[in-house]
């Protein structure tokens, strides 16, 4: 699509949200146990409402629920956050990450956590729990369409013409983009959702996520894959061979296009602000 074409013209798409007041809590209460914990970023753990408030510019998510999935977007109807601090998975993904202090699970772990959560949006206004006071307001706006102006808090240059989409930081503080650095609007103690360019690279997992738990199930896969293509052409059982081995590599391409927000009009590193044509067209 042309970054001229009339589409970009639309008046901008907006909705009424609250902040998810009951997420936050369950966040706070949440325990960590050392080796075990449903908690995903142990290193970012808070009970600061700054950590919890969200800002205008903020990419926002919002829990996949059954419930949600029935819907459709009117006012008060959606529920989202911006902080990723102290957030957790479900009873259902703890299957993928039975030993949390394994690099594989933990980064199953959070694949899993990926497909719980679905887009909520860009604030557009302020939802703030101001610390001591007491004083809430939870209700926001959010925008799903539109040019906008957002930051990129991903560890990628976004350059423009890219697509643009959303991802959780990785487990390894290491590999995270350092806001710190490059931004004095962002608390230092806040995690948030990463913004970046949807390349063939960032379309399929990481060599520990596609290993799992077994990494021998992984050299299996490949195996199975180099057999089949090894067969002759009239072998059927060769073609489904091959075609299953495909489905899962299928599988994380169309999560990581679901997850597009739109397409950058400008570049921007790290940490920089960029303007954005958000909404669900794009991809």
């Amino acid at each position: 699509m042309s970054l001229n074409s009339s589409i970009t013209s639309l008046a901008p798409v907006k909705y009424n949200a609250q902040r998810d007041v009951r997420e936050t809590r369950a966040r706070k209460k949440t325990k960590v146990d050392g080796i075990y914990t449903k908690t995903l970023y142990t290193d970012r753990q808070s009970t600061s409402e700054c950590d919890f408030s969200i800002m205008p510019k903020e990419v926002c998510l919002r829990r996949r629920t059954q419930g949600t999935r029935k819907r459709f977007y009117t006012d008060t109807d959606m529920d989202v956050f911006s902080s990723l601090n102290n957030i957790f998975y479900s009873h259902a993904s703890n299957k993928l990450a039975s030993h949390i202090g394994m690099p594989q699970s933990q980064e199953a772990a959070r694949i899993a956590l990926r497909k719980e959560l679905d887009f909520g949006g860009v604030a557009v206004t302020r939802s703030a729990c101001e610390q001591g006071t007491g004083a809430s307001s939870p209700e926001l706006v959010v925008l799903f369409g539109g040019t906008f102006t957002i930051r990129n808090t991903g560890p990628d240059t976004i350059k423009t013409g890219n697509w643009v989409m959303w991802d959780l930081p990785n487990i390894d503080p290491r590999q995270r983009a350092n806001l710190r650095e490059t931004s004095d609007q962002i608390p230092g103690s806040k995690l948030l959702v990463e913004t970046r360019p949807f390349t063939p690279q960032n379309m399929f997992p990481t060599r520990q996520a596609f290993t799992k738990e077994n990494p021998a199930d992984a050299a299996q896969r490949v195996k199975d894959l180099a057999d089949a293509l090894n067969k002759p052409d009239a072998d059927t059982t060769a073609d489904r061979d091959f075609e299953a081995a495909f489905s899962d590599l299928n599988g994380y391409f169309n999560e990581s296009r679901g997850r597009v927000i739109g397409r950058a009009l400008s570049t921007a590193a790290s940490g920089k602000e960029f303007d954005i044509v958000l909404g669900r067209y794009m991809s």
